[in-house]
């Protein structure tokens, strides 16, 4: 019986990571010495280049969000939203230039690297379906052919002894007669089996065949994505300097609201702390809003804002 092939499959992981690149403003000077935290620092939405695809008002949420972390968190209100420009209040811009141009190529890879995993784990569930169906239907063999080999041999053993006796008489004659055309249906019957046993093996090995292509593609399809986009540049997703926030990349909602919450806190007169859990660690790490504010954001927030 042919064999069924096993393929290993070796997905390589992808990781991508960015740094901030924040200026250390006069405007941060300014703040510490206006002491900040007594008095909320007032921001408004500045350019917002419609390539994003985020409206003035998603923006807005996404601001008053990534404000939340901070006030939540020290109990304070620390920023406010404000209608109109002035001298005393920080535009945020959302600049699109060759950082988001890259970031939307590199999501539109992942893409295509989810769908070809999509194809793959489908092609490996079907495959996996054929193996179930191969060993019922090998056991279901296994038990026709024991059988079938069990009577044969008893009916051999039989026409054995009576040819040794120079014959049967006509009646016992006439019964083997009758069992060997039984014998040969049941043959048939096994011979059948084994012929849908094959073709299961056949199919599973084909599945195998093109999973295995399939792997080879994903990975090479992979290996280009980390040669292309898994490259810690530094370059900047958000900057603060001249009472300005400019946020230049980011790839969800999520990113978005991490990289305000950032800048914010630079225009407020925050540094960078350690962890790379932290939203205000020097680069894009494993924060999440869900984890919120590391113990490091919230002690050296306490420190800036005296509390």
């Amino acid at each position: 019986m042919k064999g069924i092939r096993v393929v290993a499959m070796i997905v390589l992981g992808v990781l991508v990571g960015y740094f901030y690149r924040d200026s250390a403003p006069a405007v941060m000077l300014e703040r510490l010495v206006a002491r900040p935290c007594e008095e909320p620092l007032t921001y408004v939405l500045g350019d917002v280049d419609e390539r994003f695809g985020v409206s003035n008002d998603e923006l807005t949420l996404a601001l008053h969000d990534a404000e939340k972390l901070w006030e939540d968190a020290l109990g304070i209100n620390l920023f406010e939203f404000g209608d109109t420009p002035s001298a005393r209040t920080i535009p945020v811009n959302l600049i699109y230039d060759t950082r988001q141009i890259q970031s939307d190529v590199s999501r539109n890879v992942r893409d295509v690297l989810g769908n070809e995993r999509s194809e793959l784990t489908a092609m490996e569930e079907q495959r996996d379906a054929l193996a179930a169906d191969y060993e019922k239907a090998l056991a279901a063999y296994n038990e026709i052919r024991i059988k079938y080999e069990e009577r044969l041999a008893a009916y051999n053993k039989t026409v054995g002894e009576w040819n040794k006796k120079g014959g049967a008489p006509q009646d016992v004659y006439d019964e083997l007669a009758a069992e060997g055309e039984a014998l040969d249906n049941d043959m048939q019957k096994v011979v059948a089996a084994g012929e849908s046993l094959k073709k299961l093996t056949e199919e599973i090995n084909t599945y195998n065949d093109s999973i295995a292509a399939e792997v080879v593609r994903y990975n090479e399809l992979v290996n280009s994505y980390n040669e292309t986009f898994h490259q810690e540049n530094p370059f900047a997703q958000g900057t603060f300097g001249s009472r300005t926030i400019n946020v230049y990349q980011f790839s969800s909602g999520e990113e978005l609201r991490i990289v305000l919450a950032h800048e914010l806190a630079h225009a407020l007169g925050l540094g960078h702390v350690e962890g790379d859990a932290s939203i205000m660690y020097a680069k894009t790490g494993s924060q999440s809003l869900k984890k919120g504010l590391s113990e490091q954001d919230i002690t050296h927030a306490k420190e800036i804002c005296g509390l």
